[in-house]
């Protein structure tokens, strides 16, 4: 009887340490997950801080270069990116976040992930403003229009320049970063 209550007590013990261990993974996997989430975010504002600088906006047009006038917009049924960018220092220190309804005041547009029917519109009226840079992080987005997007390759943040939309906006990027990005047309 000794020897039976023992071995219930051994599995209830093992039972409980693998519990315990899957309970510690899950989190640590989970809170791994978060983070990278927030890296590559952070990651992409960072490069839209240093790519700004690589843009030139027609002189009629040309933004203060201190601090440029960005707008986040984002599609409300989609998870939302913009806490994300805003806890960002940098963007912080090189833009005024304005809100979505001042976005004839923009100088630079972060597009959000939207559904399929919407971004051509949204696109569209964006390109009414004039010179506007955009820039996403959303899958094909630059075949869409977007000028800058963002995307992960290899667990790298890169991005691609649709040229088109970027000469159509009579917005000119050094040919340094040309070099640097997958370009779409």
């Amino acid at each position: 009887m000794f020897k039976l209550i023992e071995k219930l007590r051994c599995r209830y013990n093992l039972i409980v340490r693998a519990y315990i261990i899957s309970t510690v993974m899950y989190f640590i996997l989970a809170c791994g997950a978060v983070h990278a989430e927030n890296t590559q975010y952070d990651i992409t504002a960072v490069l839209i801080t240093k790519l700004v600088s690589f843009v030139s906006w027609p002189e009629d047009r040309a933004p203060n270069p201190d601090k440029i006038r960005l707008c986040i917009l984002e599609d409300s049924q989609k998870s939302s990116i913009r806490p994300l960018l805003l806890a960002n220092n940098s963007l912080q220190k090189h833009f005024f976040i304005l809100p979505r309804n001042t976005i004839d005041k923009c100088q630079a547009v972060f597009v959000g992930e939207h559904s399929n029917h919407k971004i051509s519109h949204v696109l569209s009226e964006i390109g009414k403003l004039g010179p506007v840079l955009t820039f996403s992080a959303t899958e094909n987005y630059a075949n869409k229009g977007v000028m800058i997007n963002f995307y992960t390759d290899d667990q790298k943040v890169r991005f691609e320049i649709n040229w088109n939309a970027m000469k159509k906006a009579e917005l000119k990027i050094s040919s340094r970063i040309l070099k640097l990005a997958r370009i779409v047309e």
